[in-house]
C-alpha cells in the first residue's frame, strides 16, 4: 500500500451468504439495472440537484461464456462518502428514510442495491467520489466471501484524485461507477433498448419536474446511443387523462392514494399485439410493472385488448426490490377495485378500436369520434359529422353472411394477423421479423448435465449452445453436418430447433394455440432448393 492509500476493513451486518442468496429475490436483470439508476437518480436528487445527471450503462455480453460477461454503470451524480459506501454494504441500512427528501427518493430500503448486483454478477466493483480530493473503491467477489459466515471482511481503498480520476464519472471528478462482472445469466442489449426507454421516461421527459435534465446513455461494444424517453403509441385523440384520489382504510387509518397518467388505444394496426398491450405502472416516476391489463380486464390479457395502452403513477410502497406492488395489502386490493371500476370500459373500447384497425382509416376515424363522445371528451366539427352519419364500427359486417364482429383473435397462417413461416431449416420469420437459429458448440460438459440449452435472442440471432463433453455431443454435431442430406439427423436437429422455437414464442406471449400452430410449421418444414 502506498503512502497516498489508506484501508478501511468492513464487515457486513450479516451472514456474507446473504450477498448470494438476495440474487434470488425475483428481479429481471432490467430490473436490476434500474435499481442501479435509481440510486443515481436518488444521489443527484440529494445534492440540490445541482446539475445535470448524466448516467452511462455498457454492456458486454457473451451468451456461450456468462463469465466474460460486464456490466459498468457511471453516474455523475453526488458519489458516496466512505461511511455511505460502508453502509451501502449493510442490509436494510439506509440513511434516505431520515432524509430531508424521503418523500422523493425512490429507495429507501437499503436492499436494491445489493439485490440487484447480486441478480446480475458473480463481482462487483464500487468507485465512488464526493469530492475531487479523494475517491474510495471496494472490490466485493460474491463466490469467495459466500462460506465466510459473518467473518467476512471487505477492504475500502482510499486514494487521492488524479487527472485520470478527475474524468472517471463521465468527466467529472464525484459520481459513482459500479462495475459487474462474471454473469449469472446471459442480458442481451436487445433487453435494455426494451426497457430504458419505458423506465426512465418521467426522468429523461422534457419535463422531468426538475430544473436539470436526465441522460441515459446505453453502450455495447462502440456503438453508444442516448436512452430517448418512450412514447405509448396511443393515438393523441383517444388520451384519456386520470387523476384520481382514492380514499383507502378505515378510522384512524384512513388515508388517501393518488393515482395520475392516462389511457389511451392504439389505432395502427402494425402496433398491436398482446405483449405490449397494458397498462405501465409507475411509482415516483420509476416503472414498476410494465404491461399490466388487471384494472380493466378480469383473467388472462386477450387478443381483443391489443389496441389498449396506458401510464399510471400510483402513490403506493412497492417492494423492497421496487419489481412490484404488494398486492396482498388491503390498501392495493383497495385501489385495485376502483380503478377498475373506472378502466374496466376501455376493455370493450379496446375491442371496438381493434376491429376498426383491422379495417381501414375511415373506420379509425368513425370509432376515434364514438370514443370521444362516450367518454365525454370534446369532439371536432368533423367528428361531429361522423357521429351524425349513423351506425357504429361494432357493427360492421365482417363478411361472414351477416355476423357482427365480436372479438379478434391473433391466429397463425398464411393470411391471419400473425405470420409464421420458416425460410430454411434453422430460419424463420413472424409478422415480418427474420430470425436465424445459429447452434454454438462449447467443448466443455454443462454443469447441469444438459445436452443444449437455447439462449435468450441477441436481436435477430437465437443461439442453441451444445456441449461437445456430453456423451451425445458428438452425434449432435455430426447430425448438424448431414441433417440437410439425412432424413433422421434432419428430424434430431428438427426437434431442437422447435424446443427453441417454442421457448421463444412462449416469451412472445402467445397462446397455447398458436404456439402450436406455429410448431406444426416447423416440423412440417421441407427442405428445398434454394432456401
Amino acid at each position: 500500500m502506498s503512502k497516498s492509500e489508506q484501508v478501511r476493513k468492513i464487515t457486513p451486518k450479516l451472514d456474507a451468504s446473504a450477498f448470494i442468496k438476495v440474487g434470488s429475490s425475483g428481479l429481471s436483470n432490467w430490473q436490476a439495472v434500474n435499481e442501479l439508476i435509481a440510486n443515481s437518480i436518488d444521489s443527484w436528487i440529494s445534492t440540490g440537484p445541482k446539475k445535470n445527471l448524466h448516467v452511462d450503462v455498457i454492456l458486454e455480453n457473451n451468451p456461450v461464456n456468462l463469465e466474460e460477461g460486464k456490466l459498468i454503470i457511471t453516474d455523475n451524480a453526488g458519489g458516496m462518502s466512505l461511511d455511505e459506501l460502508e453502509q451501502s454494504f449493510n442490509f436494510y441500512d439506509s440513511g434516505k428514510k431520515d432524509d430531508k427528501n424521503s418523500d422523493t427518493y425512490l429507495g429507501v430500503f437499503g436492499f436494491g442495491f445489493k439485490a440487484a448486483t447480486s441478480k446480475i454478477g458473480k463481482k462487483i466493483t464500487v468507485i465512488t467520489a464526493s469530492n475531487d480530493k479523494e475517491f474510495h473503491q471496494i472490490v466485493a467477489d460474491y463466490e469467495k466471501i459466500e462460506g465466510k459466515g459473518t467473518a467476512v471482511k471487505l477492504d475500502i481503498v482510499t486514494k487521492k484524485q488524479d487527472s485520470a480520476s478527475k474524468k472517471l464519472f463521465n468527466n467529472s471528478p464525484v459520481g459513482t461507477r459500479v462495475i459487474i462482472d462474471r454473469f449469472n445469466s446471459s442480458f442481451p442489449i436487445e433487453v435494455l433498448e426494451e426497457y430504458l426507454p419505458i423506465s426512465w421516461k418521467k426522468f429523461i421527459g422534457p419535463e422531468n419536474g426538475f430544473d436539470k435534465k436526465v441522460k441515459i446513455t446505453r453502450s455495447s461494444g462502440k456503438t453508444k446511443k442516448e436512452v430517448l424517453a418512450d412514447t405509448s403509441h396511443a393515438d393523441v385523440d383517444t388520451i384519456f387523462p386520470i387523476n384520481e384520489t382514492i380514499k383507502i382504510g378505515k378510522g384512524k387509518n384512513k388515508s388517501e392514494v393518488t393515482i395520475s397518467g392516462f389511457v389511451g388505444l392504439r389505432t395502427n394496426k402494425s402496433l398491436l399485439n398482446m405483449p405490449t398491450q397494458g397498462i405501465h405502472l409507475y411509482r415516483r416516476g420509476q416503472l414498476v410493472e410494465p404491461y399490466t391489463h388487471e384494472f380493466y380486464k378480469k383473467g388472462d390479457k386477450h387478443n381483443a385488448q391489443n389496441s389498449l395502452v396506458g401510464e399510471l403513477d400510483i402513490g403506493l410502497d412497492a417492494s423492497v426490490t421496487k419489481s412490484k406492488f404488494d398486492k396482498d395489502t388491503e390498501e392495493y386490493k383497495q385501489v385495485k377495485s376502483e380503478l377498475f371500476k373506472i378502466l374496466s370500459k376501455f376493455a370493450e373500447e379496446a375491442r371496438i378500436m381493434s376491429i376498426a384497425a383491422n379495417q381501414d382509416k375511415k373506420s379509425v376515424d368513425k370509432a376515434i369520434a364514438e370514443y370521444r363522445k362516450k367518454m365525454g371528451l370534446k369532439l371536432s366539427a368533423k367528428q361531429a359529422k361522423l357521429i351524425a352519419s349513423g351506425g357504429t364500427v361494432a357493427d360492421k359486417d365482417t363478411g361472414g353472411g351477416g355476423k357482427k364482429d365480436t372479438v379478434i383473435d391473433v391466429a397463425v397462417g398464411d393470411d391471419d394477423s400473425v405470420k409464421f413461416r420458416m425460410n430454411s431449416w434453422n430460419s424463420f420469420t413472424i409478422d415480418g421479423d427474420k430470425y436465424q437459429i445459429i447452434f454454438e458448440k462449447v467443448a466443455d460438459e454443462a454443469k447441469d448435465g444438459k445436452l443444449y440449452s437455447t439462449m435468450p435472442p441477441q436481436g435477430s440471432d437465437i443461439y442453441v449452445v451444445y456441449y461437445g463433453g456430453h456423451p451425445q455431443g458428438t452425434h449432435l454435431e455430426k447430425a448438424l453436418e448431414k441433417q440437410e442430406k439425412d432424413n433422421i439427423s434432419a428430424l434430431l436437429v428438427r426437434v431442437i430447433i422447435s424446443e427453441s422455437v417454442e421457448t421463444f414464442l412462449k416469451n412472445q406471449k402467445l397462446s397455447a394455440s398458436e404456439t402450436k400452430e406455429c410448431i406444426n410449421k416447423v416440423m412440417n418444414y421441407k427442405l428445398q432448393k434454394g432456401k
